[in-house]
């Protein structure tokens, strides 16, 4: 079979010995440089203020015996009991991040994991804390580089089992230790999507479960597979092995699975939990001894005992509503359980009486219940929450989907719940019921509730109402945040929400809606005393947030906390707004007592039952930690107004100093960054990389460093940027269009007539035909920064150096290795290069970024079958006509390649078939699409813009990678009316010359497009090279497909196949 890896895009003359020797040095060399340098930035091992940590939920509960017990949780809080339980103390612990689970072998000896999440990288790191005198002094294992853990197994003192994310470095996520702790060896190399729950025998053997709901059985050094049970859209929360081979596994939608076989197999048990379990509880926890099994979770009213291995079932009342998230049993008769706000609850008899041993809390003074995370307002929260003392959590109601209908992103929900910590709230939950179609498609009201309906059997508006009906009555709140209203459809998953949110605040007190909750479930009717809805589009509120205001006992402005949970769940900085207006909606105080503010007329005193204990102001200077947060803000407005098509250039670039200088390091991060990306978005990459840089040297353990690292890496080895910063001419967008008006005036033109030497010809007479067509079409010119490609590679290899010395799991990301590896092929060196993604090659046969690997090495070898689907362009032997009609000879015999949905959808689309070729001056691009019933296919005979917005029409997204480092790539989307959009390393002020016609009828729209090499490379594709491509068909309220998976309303760079050129 033909290879293609020996024509790939090589490197300018000169530059493979250079490329060799920065190689070299990268093995072998060293930089005196280092990333970890100074001290952390918003360490995650340090502490947050005592008052917060009362009502931290519990994740994890045990006891070593009738006395001696320990609960941990979140924000790093370990309680423990010498006395049953009787008193619960605090014990001093080393970090602050959330401590998932713990186990003691003796009331000495003791183990705890956990973790966190990184801000905008959102890369995870575990800890594990052991110690040897019942807690009175914990201990951090040092040095390790685990993902973050949510389980943990010990069979003696020196051996066990951990669990939890997986990462680029450790892509099972499975560890074991032989050390007690000190050092803990993956099981499999393989990738896996991350673990849920999971438990161990004491003979090394055991069952694992993914954020998927798939089972997997684990042996000495392998994870294998197992019959998994069928558990649709429901997610699967903890797993109790024992050592006979029975076990239980639990999860949502009172979902409760039993094993004999060690795993092997999973049944309902053989008479199911009380109907009102399927009905209104997410199960969380379960708890054997022999044939005795407790079951308890959202709510926590109930706890579901069965005596005899769930042969019968009992309900017992808890006093108490809050969540409960782990249960143990010493024995039949003593246990205890732990969850929400601090909460632990005890008993002796079996689990029928159950009495309250701690709490820090037993309502939520505040409940915001948001469509999205992205929508959530963090800053009313900090003020609240973390300022005054409200206690205060977050319900998400939807939850993002892939095209094929997987859960888009498992890590959210963990994620949002960070969130809510940082800002000081006691947590957040994402309801798992209510599916939302990938991000980047325009919904309606109607297509919502459609897709809605169709995961629900058309019962979509009751099953909302009734959660949330449920869940305003587990968390008894007096005040509810929600969605804006939107009546006009400008924005429909808000307005759902919102309506949504109103309709069951009203039913939650009504003792006849919902009865099962009150009757069986044990929850009370709650009337929530104030509604209130953010609102946007410049509405006006009767209440108004000042994010830039400043707060004492926060020690800086609202927006700075708020800002933490921002950066937990986007991966740039976000600024807040001036000002969040709410309007009020419902309000059952008297006298207008609830219109002055958020809590205004509500007798919620410090140290109640939904108000924990003010903490006192930071220490340090106040007066300066003030004039250092409102100097950020006006920087931070400053540099929000800057016009993207017109920087201030080098100016800013000369006030660096001044612009950080008094900031705190956190705050001097962010400047930088934020200058930098409006630097890059108004297409001066040389000087955001300058600022990148600046960033990286300054403060190397900020949380923005490994961002900017992994960008100036992208940045610094793309071929395309490269290209970019060589020309001499940055050109403006330029298309040429076919409609039925002028078709004549191209038809009559003999230039246009197929032949092998009038490329240039169509050229000119489509440049006369934009002079006539498009307004704003004249050429700019920009001296082009004089940085040879040499310099980009010796400072993309001394960063490098420096990730691999400082951030090994950075290091092992694909965002990194594939640009090295491009490095390396560019200097000759194509063992190298296939080393660095030979590990990810070998990690999986169903990951996108194992199987982009693969495709490398079949690309490299060319043995057996590639692992992905390949697009051909064949050379052209004449340039087709541009006019839409695709009847050329050109594409009458080149090879088409069609797109496909996504594997598991729910609807079949029309056909999309793409066709790619190219001559020596051109590369050429045809579609053919079917269109959809469903969609709007709108005739626009009006002037082009720069950059159109496309988001309603049915389009085409093509993505061009010509060095293959699946990082950097030439973006150009097209729509059925042939408006287009373009950017290249997210920069739209990429605007490249290339032609575009249209065409079509009543069944199908068509494009024809001419890119010029000119505009992509230095050089004309030649023979056998290879270029990443993508192409993906949008339809906005429907869905989409590609050549290739994963499929995305936005592209992804592991989504890239290969253009083989004939």
């Amino acid at each position: 079979m033909t290879t293609y890896a020996a024509k790939t895009t090589s490197a300018p003359a000169g530059r493979a010995d250079f490329l060799a020797m920065c190689v070299s040095l990268l093995l072998w060399g060293g930089l005196a440089a280092e990333l970890l340098a100074g001290p952390p930035i918003d360490d995650p091992l340090s502490s947050f203020p005592a008052t917060l940590l009362s009502d931290s939920q519990l994740s994890s509960i045990h006891f070593a015996d009738h006395d001696h017990g320990w609960a941990v949780g979140d924000r790093g809080v370990i309680l423990a009991t010498t006395n049953g339980g009787r008193t619960w103390q605090r014990q001093n612990s080393p970090v602050a991040c959330r401590l998932a689970a713990v186990q003691f072998l003796s009331p000495q000896v003791g183990f705890a994991v956990g973790g966190w999440t990184h801000p905008y990288t959102h890369h995870t790191s575990g800890v594990v804390l052991s110690t040897r005198d019942g807690g009175f002094s914990w201990r951090v294992m040092p040095g390790l580089v685990l993902p973050r853990l949510s389980g943990l197994r010990m069979t003696s003192t020196q051996e066990g089992l951990a669990f939890g994310e997986s990462s680029s470095l450790f892509p099972s996520g499975v560890f074991r230790t032989s050390d007690g702790g000190k050092s803990w060896h993956p099981v499999s190399k393989n990738v896996m999507p991350g673990w849920v729950a999971g438990d161990m025998r004491s003979d090394g053997s055991g069952v694992l479960v993914d954020h998927h709901g798939t089972v997997k059985l684990l042996a000495a050094q392998e994870i294998r597979d197992s019959r998994s049970p069928s558990i649709g859209k429901r997610s699967l929360h903890q797993l109790k092995l024992m050592e006979d081979g029975k076990g239980w596994l639990v999860g949502s939608a009172g979902l409760a699975l039993t094993t004999t076989d060690g795993g092997i197999s999973w049944t309902l048990p053989s008479r199911s939990l009380p109907e009102i379990a399927a009905s209104d509880f997410d199960l969380h926890c379960v708890a054997t001894y022999q044939n005795h099994v407790w079951i308890a979770g959202n709510p926590g009213t109930s706890i579901f005992y069965s005596h005899d291995g769930g042969g019968s079932w009992q309900t017992f009342r808890t006093s108490s509503h809050v969540p409960i998230q782990s249960l143990f049993f010493l024995d039949q008769q003593r246990g205890w359980a732990a969850g929400a706000m601090g909460t632990i609850l005890a008993t002796r008899d079996g689990g029928r009486t159950w009495r309250v041993q701690n709490s820090g809390g037993k309502e939520a003074a505040m409940l915001a219940i948001f469509s999205e995370p992205s929508r959530v307002p963090w800053e009313v929260i900090a003020r609240d929450s973390y300022g005054d003392g409200y206690l205060a959590h977050v319900e998400i109601l939807g939850r993002r989907e892939t095209a094929s209908g997987a859960q888009a992103d498992p890590s959210i929900a963990f994620r949002t719940h960070e969130a809510a910590l940082a800002v000081g709230g006691c947590g957040a939950t994402t309801a798992w019921q209510f599916p939302l179609r990938s991000e980047g498609l325009s919904e309606t009201a109607e297509s919502i509730f459609a897709y809605w309906n169709r995961s629900l059997d058309g019962r979509a508006k009751e099953k909302i109402e009734q959660h949330l009906v449920r869940q305003i009555r587990t968390w008894r709140p007096s005040v509810i945040l929600t969605d804006d209203v939107s009546p006009l459809g400008t924005d429909p998953l808000a307005h759902l929400t919102n309506q949504l949110v109103l309709t069951a605040v009203e039913k939650a007190a009504d003792a006849t809606a919902y009865p099962d909750q009150l009757a069986s479930g044990g929850l009370e009717v709650w009337q929530a005393r104030k509604v209130l809805a953010v609102q946007h589009h410049g509405r006006q509120g009767s209440l108004n947030v000042v994010p830039a205001q400043w707060a004492p006992r926060l020690g800086g402005a609202v927006s700075d906390i708020a800002s933490r949970a921002k950066a937990l769940l986007e991966h740039e900085v976000t600024s807040s707004p001036t000002n969040i207006p709410l309007a009020i909606l419902i309000d059952h105080l008297p006298q207008g007592t609830g219109r002055r503010d958020v809590f205004s007329g509500l007798a919620l005193t410090p140290g109640g039952s939904a108000r924990r204990m003010l903490h006192e102001a930071p220490a340090g200077d106040l007066a300066s930690l003030s004039k250092a947060a409102q100097k950020r803000h006006n920087v931070q407005q400053l540099l929000a107004r800057i016009d993207k098509n017109n920087p201030t250039g080098a100016g800013w670039m000369g006030q660096i100093d001044d612009l950080t200088r008094d900031l705190p390091a956190r705050n001097g991060g962010e400047i930088l960054f934020q200058l930098a990306t409006r630097y890059q978005q108004s297409g001066q990459s040389e000087q955001a990389a300058e600022v990148m840089q600046q960033l990286v040297d300054r403060y190397p353990q900020h949380p923005l460093a490994d961002s900017a690292a992994i960008w100036l890496l992208k940045y610094l080895a793309s071929g395309e940027e490269s290209h970019r910063t060589r020309s001499e001419t940055r050109y403006t967008v330029q298309l040429a269009t076919a409609v039925r008006p002028d078709e004549k005036e191209i038809d009559d033109n003999p230039n246009l007539a197929p032949s092998e030497t009038n490329t240039k010809q169509v050229q000119n007479v489509l440049d006369q035909r934009i002079d006539t067509t498009f307004t704003g079409a004249a050429r700019t010119t920009t001296a082009a920064p004089q940085v040879s490609a040499s310099e980009r590679a010796s400072r993309a290899i001394n960063l490098a150096r420096q990730i691999e010395r400082a951030r090994p799991t950075l290091y092992a990301d694909p965002a990194f290795r594939f640009p090295l590896a491009v490095l390396f092929r560019a200097a000759g060196q194509p063992r190298q290069s296939e080393k660095w993604i030979g590990a990810i090659a070998a990690s999986s046969t169903t990951d996108p970024w194992a199987l982009q690997a693969q495709n490398e090495l079949w690309l490299a070898h060319g043995q057996g079958q590639p692992p992905k689907r390949l697009a051909s362009c064949t050379f052209a032997p004449a340039p087709p006509k541009l006019d839409g009609r695709l009847d050329d000879l050109v594409w009458t015999t080149a090879r088409p390649i069609s797109l496909v949905d996504p594997a598991g959808s729910r609807e079949q689309l029309p056909a999309a078939v793409v066709v790619v070729t190219y001559d020596r001056e051109f590369l050429y691009l045809a579609a053919s699409v079917q269109k959809h019933a469903a969609q709007a296919y709108p005739v626009d005979d009006a002037p082009r813009t720069y950059d159109a917005d496309l988001a309603k029409f049915d389009r085409l997204q093509i993505a061009l990678d010509l060095d293959r480092d699946y990082q950097s790539f030439y973006q150009i989307d097209v729509d059925s009316r042939g408006f287009t959009s373009d950017q290249s390393l997210g920069d739209k002020t990429w605007n490249p010359q290339y032609y575009v016609a249209r065409g079509g009828d009543d069944a199908w729209w068509t494009i024809e497009m001419a890119i010029p090499f000119a505009e992509l490379s230095s050089q004309p594709a030649q023979s056998k090279d290879a270029w990443g491509i993508a192409v993906m068909r949008v339809l906005p309220t429907v869905g989409v497909q590609a050549i290739t998976p994963p499929e995305s309303a936005t592209l992804r760079p592991e989504g890239l196949g290969l253009l083989l050129f004939d």
